[in-house]
């Protein structure tokens, strides 16, 4: 199973972008970058973060196909999760309050329950929140019908390190670790007041079930 997330600000344009550069423009530079992926590595499952509304990008939709969207209230714009066409999954009903767009997948045999898997796209609250991170983690859990070791999320989830960790203790899951920063890092000219935090932020996540 392979799967890529980004938060593509959707609607904000990079101070370094030339005047002309629209939103169009922008939207057409984000989804080529995206079918790249699905070209060079395979993606089967595409979370984007902060899209403008919950509609569909056109661009996307002769590869993948929106499975849902779910608006992000205390953040930005909308969770979109887009999954490869000709893929079989079923929509996961998590509840309208959550950031989240969950689907189910089958990778086994016998019984669906079994050998289900369930994929389920996130954009966290920002801020000193940690507990309402976790509790909104813990609620899709709750809410898919499988045990969190069947559950991989993937999204922005607006959390360090540590509190990953502590994340992964509580709900028994893993996380998929990379080198790098994706928010904050140095020379990154897309905001102008983008704050200055040393190395940058790991708040891009791929958890997934024990």
């Amino acid at each position: 199973i392979r799967v890529a997330t980004w938060n593509i600000a959707g609607g904000h344009r990079s101070v370094q972008a030339p005047t002309a550069f629209s939103a169009f423009d922008q939207r057409s530079k984000v989804t080529g970058e995206v079918l790249r992926w699905e070209g060079a590595f395979g993606c089967y499952f595409v979370a984007l973060q902060e899209c403008e509304g919950p509609e569909a990008y056109a661009e996307m939709l002769g590869t993948y196909e929106l499975a849902g969207s779910a608006e992000a209230v205390a953040t930005r714009g909308c969770v979109h999760l887009y999954v490869r066409r000709n893929m079989t999954y079923e929509r996961v009903d998590v509840g309208r309050s959550d950031p989240c767009v969950a689907v189910r997948i089958d990778c086994g045999e016998g019984e669906a329950s079994a050998g289900s898997l369930v994929i389920a796209a996130v954009h966290l609250p920002v801020g000193d929140c940690a507990g309402k991170r976790q509790r909104i983690l813990g609620h899709v859990v709750g809410s898919t019908g499988v045990d969190a070791e069947r559950v991989l999320f993937v999204g922005d989830m607006n959390a360090k390190d540590g509190e990953v960790d502590d994340i992964c203790q509580q709900l028994k899951l893993n996380q998929a670790r990379y080198s790098g920063a994706s928010w904050g890092v140095p020379g990154n000219g897309f905001y102008a007041d983008l704050p200055a935090t040393g190395r940058g932020l790991r708040k891009d996540r791929v958890l997934f079930g024990k």
